[in-house]
């Protein structure tokens, strides 16, 4: 479950991140408002697995340093947003998937 955690919360913060308007990048489900709304409930799901899989002070600890190393990943690949971030956002949610699983 931890797994999968770690993938959504990845890709909540991706889905924000190709949202925002400063990125020029486009967002990833079509408009900027469905990409912020998935980005939202993709965290929200990864803080549920995160907290899920042990105890809730370990989980959030977990889940915001995913958050803080995924925003500066995206924010590092910057220049790259329009490859990056699609390609990236497609493997965490393979991961996710596969998460689920094991």
């Amino acid at each position: 479950m931890l797994v999968a955690a770690l993938g959504l919360t990845y890709l909540g913060v991706a889905l924000l991140y190709a949202a925002s308007p400063t990125t020029g990048a486009a967002p990833m489900l079509g408009t900027a408002k469905w990409s912020r709304l998935g980005g939202v409930v993709a965290l929200v799901m990864g803080l549920g697995g995160s907290t899920g899989a042990g105890s809730v002070e370990t989980g959030i600890l977990i889940w915001l340093s995913t958050g803080m190393a995924s925003g500066s990943l995206l924010v590092i690949a910057g220049p790259l947003v329009d490859r990056f971030v699609p390609t990236t956002g497609f493997l965490a949610f393979g991961g996710a998937l596969l998460g689920l699983f094991l």
